[in-house]
């Protein structure tokens, strides 16, 4: 895929996805999972392919569409940095990419638990804080922040802290609402990972931060300094 074309950026991981996914089954094939190779077949509707039954809510009442999980729970670039002058414009994406990596495999962990029959799971400090990570970033980055973001310049922001995003904008030279959304996902990721992991350590502080952001979303980015600067505050 040529590096400026569209890319399809999940909000919802696939690894969440396949959890509730199926092989598609051709209504005109003869029997089954059978092959079919004499119909058409619209993109992510192959035989075999992993297909959700995803429901649409419509004005005269619904219906329930089999969807590939390629192609749903998601946006083209909606991570991606469209800043004239980024190096990578696509690097929240990876990142977003390593962590579910990382949460999917403790999450494996936890389920082969329970399955063995297990009472308790031992996860490590290190597991905590991926899960703990993931599970905050998870509720920020859905496209319901990204439409509301999703503004040329502050004129076009609608909702009621306006004047507080301004503020913040001017005093950090920002000219788009959405460089806001990108940056506070990118120094959380970032700045809770690697800087300070003695002060992250106490859980207290981190639940503390974590349901302050979650509390109240729309105004995270009062707390970008605290995470810009995580080592010069107490």
């Amino acid at each position: 895929m040529s590096a400026d074309a569209p890319q399809y950026q999940h909000f919802i991981p696939q690894f969440i996805l396949k959890n509730f996914d199926h092989p598609f089954s051709c209504p005109k094939a003869p029997t089954n999972g059978s092959k079919c190779k004499k119909h058409h077949h619209e993109k992510g509707k192959y035989p075999g392919d992993r297909d959700v039954n995803c429901l649409e809510l419509l004005p005269e009442g619904f219906k329930v569409e089999e969807l590939s999980i390629r192609q749903v729970c998601g946006l083209d670039d909606m991570y991606t940095d469209q800043s004239p002058n980024v190096k990578f414009p696509r690097e929240l994406e990876a990142k977003f990419s390593r962590l579910e990596s990382e949460t999917s495999a403790v999450i494996r962990r936890i389920i082969n638990s329970h399955q063995r029959g297990e009472e308790y799971v031992k996860i490590n400090r290190t597991q905590q804080t991926v899960v703990r990570k993931f599970i905050y970033l998870l509720n920020q980055r859905g496209s319901g922040f990204f439409k509301t973001y999703n503004c040329n310049s502050i004129n076009d922001y609608k909702k009621i802290d306006r004047d507080l995003l301004k503020e913040y904008m001017d005093r950090n030279g920002i000219e788009r609402p959405l460089d806001i959304w990108l940056q506070g996902l990118f120094e959380f990721y970032h700045r809770s990972r690697y800087a300070c992991d003695s002060k992250l350590a106490r859980n207290s502080q981190v639940d503390c931060l974590l349901w302050l952001i979650s509390s109240f979303p729309r105004t995270h980015y009062r707390i970008l300094d605290v995470l810009l600067h995580p080592c010069e505050r107490g």
